[in-house]
C-alpha cells in the first residue's frame, strides 16, 4: 500500500508557496516599473502638447472607460497617436483655411484614425506643405461655402426682405440669419446655437480675417464673432460689434448681422460669385 510522506508533502507546499511569492514579488516589481513608465510617458505627452489647443489627458492605462488589451499594445498606441495628430493639427491651425466640409472630413479621420499616416516629422511637414500649397483653393472653397450660407435659400433666409436684396448681386451690407442665437442660461444675454450656427459663424469670421490678412485673436474654439455675441450681451443687451461685424440678437433666434468692411465684402463676393455675378450684371 502506498503511503504519503508528510515531510515530502510539506516540502512541496513550501516550494509551491515560495514560487508563488517569488512570482508575485517579481511581477509586482515589473508592474511598478511598467506603471512608472506609463506615468512618465503620459506626463511627457501632457507637458509637450500643452498649449496646442487640444485638451486630452493622454491616459494610457484606460481609454474611453475601457481597459486596454495588454496583449495588443498596438491599439492603445494607435489611439494615443491619433490624439497626438489631433493636437498637432490644432497647433497648425489647418482648419482656419479649410471649408466646413473639409474640416468635418479631417475631424472624422482624427476621430477614427483611419488613413492617418505614421506620426513623424516628415509626415507632419508633408501635411503642412500640402495645406499651404492648396491654401488658395481651400480659401475659395471656404468663401464659397460661407457665401452660400448667407445668400437667400429656402424659407429660412428668403422670407426676409433684407436677404432678398442679396439675391442678385452677392451678399449685401446686412443679412438676417434665423435659428442662430438663443438666450443664455441667465436669460439676460445671448449665445450662438451650438452645431451648424456656431460652425457657420466661426467659418465666416475666419474668412474675413483671412481676407484682411489678420490672425484671429480668440483662443476659444468658437472664435471672435461667437465670443463677442456671448460676452457683449451677457449684461442684458442684445447688440455686439467686432472689427468686421456688428449686429443684434433677438429672442426668436434671429441674428441681424451687418458687415462693417465694405472692401472685404467686395472681395468676398468676387471670390465666391465670380463669373456668375458678372453674368447677372450683364
Amino acid at each position: 500500500m502506498n503511503t504519503i510522506d508528510p515531510n515530502a508533502e510539506a516540502l512541496a507546499r513550501r516550494t509551491s508557496i515560495h514560487e508563488l511569492c517569488a512570482a508575485w514579488a517579481t511581477s509586482a516589481a515589473e508592474i511598478r516599473q511598467a506603471f512608472g513608465l506609463l506615468v512618465t510617458a503620459r506626463d511627457r505627452l501632457k507637458t509637450t502638447f500643452d498649449g496646442t489647443g487640444y485638451d486630452s489627458r493622454f491616459d494610457i492605462a484606460e481609454r474611453n472607460g475601457r481597459r486596454p488589451d495588454y496583449d495588443q499594445p498596438a491599439a492603445t498606441l494607435k489611439d494615443i497617436e491619433r490624439q497626438a495628430w489631433a493636437a498637432i493639427v490644432g497647433r497648425l491651425e489647418l482648419r482656419k483655411v479649410m471649408s466646413l466640409q473639409r474640416s468635418r472630413e479631417l475631424d472624422k479621420q482624427l476621430e477614427t484614425g483611419d488613413g492617418l499616416p505614421d506620426l513623424n516629422t516628415a509626415n507632419v511637414l508633408a501635411m503642412l506643405e500640402t495645406t499651404l500649397n492648396n491654401a488658395g483653393q481651400f480659401l475659395e472653397e471656404k468663401v464659397f461655402e460661407c457665401y452660400e450660407n448667407l445668400r437667400p435659400r429656402g424659407w429660412t433666409l428668403n422670407e426676409y426682405k433684407t436677404n432678398q436684396k442679396s439675391a442678385a448681386a452677392g451678399v449685401g451690407q446686412k443679412v438676417i440669419m434665423g435659428y442662430t442665437v438663443r438666450r443664455n442660461y441667465s436669460g439676460r444675454g445671448f449665445e450662438v446655437q451650438y452645431g451648424r450656427a456656431q460652425d457657420e459663424l466661426r467659418a465666416l469670421d475666419q474668412v474675413f480675417h483671412l481676407l484682411d490678412g489678420k490672425p484671429t485673436q480668440s483662443a476659444s474654439w468658437a472664435g471672435e464673432l461667437c465670443d463677442a455675441i456671448r460676452e457683449q450681451t451677457k449684461a442684458g443687451g442684445n447688440q455686439f460689434a467686432t472689427p468686421y461685424f456688428r449686429g443684434r440678437c433677438f429672442g426668436n433666434g434671429n441674428l441681424h448681422l451687418e458687415f462693417i468692411r465694405e472692401d472685404l465684402v467686395a472681395q468676398f463676393n468676387l471670390i465666391a460669385g465670380g463669373a456668375r455675378l458678372q453674368d447677372v450684371k450683364n
